[in-house]
């Protein structure tokens, strides 16, 4: 792994983010000048006002849309950028304070194993990753 990977990465993810994040504020935009347009031509009427108060649940519920949206757009690039991260960064620093490393940013402890030790409880839900094992002043861990 390059820098230049985590770099092309990052700019990947950012750039679709942005480009989502301005269709956002651009639709949000042509939202507001209807809104405006309507109260020009109402005459300051309170109906304008009472159809504005009553589409307010649905500018928030477009705001929930529009974040989901943005997240799930993005989510490949996201995850693309994390694991060229974590691939260049994380194992580089960890290469200097510790011998025999073996690094996994997808792998994680077993759940078994985990609740064998009986140190925690893992509840009902369990997720682990950057599974990372190597050796400290020669002292072996997982």
């Amino acid at each position: 792994m390059k820098f230049e990977d985590v770099e092309n990465a990052r700019i990947a993810y950012k750039t679709k983010l942005s480009w989502f994040i301005a269709i956002i504020v651009g639709a949000f935009a042509i939202v507001v000048i209807i809104a405006a347009i309507a109260a020009i031509f109402s005459n300051g009427s309170i109906l304008w006002v009472a159809s504005l108060g009553a589409s307010m649940p649905i500018f928030f519920i477009m705001i929930m849309v529009a974040i989901f949206l943005l997240i799930f757009a993005t989510k490949k690039e996201n995850t693309i950028y994390k694991k060229a991260y974590k691939a260049y960064f994380v194992e580089r620093v960890l290469a200097q304070t510790f011998t025999d490393l073996q690094y996994s940013h997808e792998l994680g402890i077993d759940k078994g194993v985990l609740n064998a030790t009986q140190m925690i409880n893992t509840g009902d839900r369990y997720h682990s990753n950057d599974l990372t094992t190597g050796k400290y002043k020669n002292v072996a861990f997982t």
